[in-house]
């Protein structure tokens, strides 16, 4: 059975990122199946704090729905962007749905303030089986989705990809960080660049090179030691012919 198309006429002046539409379908359906469980146990307790609960938890269902719808929206453009989506028939159905229960919602809820109203027993128990059909409504739309996503991949591919492209950058960092500290191997100290190796025999013949201070210093001690030399070999050759002499001397 083909729903007729309906839609809500309101536009949203803001970008919705993509990725918000599965946590709050969560909510979306968990809610209706509480307020049931409430609704079925409050026929019988008449608990006036049990229909004040109820019926908040229904205004923020109208609220949650809303927001699905507009959070699925900016989901199945991104689907629909990626040009290789199959399920396009299904996701038309998915958001025509989506928009009848968030109508049926606030339907739901102004029947429920009506039961606060007219207090009636057949009026409550006609109000617990729109409810019903509200919440099987609600799990069906939740199945569709999940079959959107795990038999059609809707925004799979996408998000794997973003996923492939973070874990390649995480690789590429880890890499970098490991050359970093790894000392290198005796392969690679032999294969190094012809300018590294210039590099570093220009900076240890720097290193070996005495500085213009001392080469003075040591210059000058040289020069005071062969004068000291010279004073030596000067009184060595004048006290030789005394030595001789006094030899000579001797033996005459």
């Amino acid at each position: 059975m083909t729903l007729p198309n309906i839609s809500i006429p309101m536009n949203i002046p803001i970008d919705i990122p993509t990725m918000l539409h599965p946590p709050l379908v969560h909510f979306a359906v968990a809610i209706p199946v509480l307020v049931l469980l409430f609704e079925v146990i409050n026929l019988f307790l008449k608990s006036k704090s049990l229909k004040i609960i109820t019926s908040s938890l229904l205004f923020l269902t109208i609220a949650i729905l809303f927001g699905a719808y507009l959070t699925g929206t900016a989901d199945g453009k991104a689907v629909m962007d990626s040009g290789s989506f199959g399920g396009v028939a299904d996701l038309k159905e998915h958001k025509l749905l989506g928009i009848y229960l968030v109508y049926a919602s606030a339907v739901i809820f102004i029947f429920k303030l009506l039961s606060l109203v007219i207090n009636k027993t057949g009026f409550r128990v006609f109000y617990v089986l729109l409810l019903i059909g509200f919440t099987a409504s609600v799990l069906h739309q939740g199945k569709e989705g999940g079959e959107l996503v795990y038999k059609h991949g809707a925004n799979v591919k996408q998000q794997s990809d973003d996923f492939d492209d973070d874990e390649k950058t995480e690789e590429k960092a880890e890499e970098k960080a490991e050359e970093k500290t790894t000392p290198p191997t005796k392969e690679e100290e032999t294969t190094k660049a012809p300018e590294e190796t210039e590099k570093e025999t220009k900076e240890n013949t720097e290193k070996l090179t005495p500085l213009p201070n001392v080469t003075k210093e040591v210059e000058k001690k040289a020069e005071e030691i062969k004068d000291e030399i010279k004073t030596v070999e000067t009184n060595t050759s004048l006290v030789t012919p005394i030595k001789s002499e006094e030899n000579n001397n001797s033996h005459e």
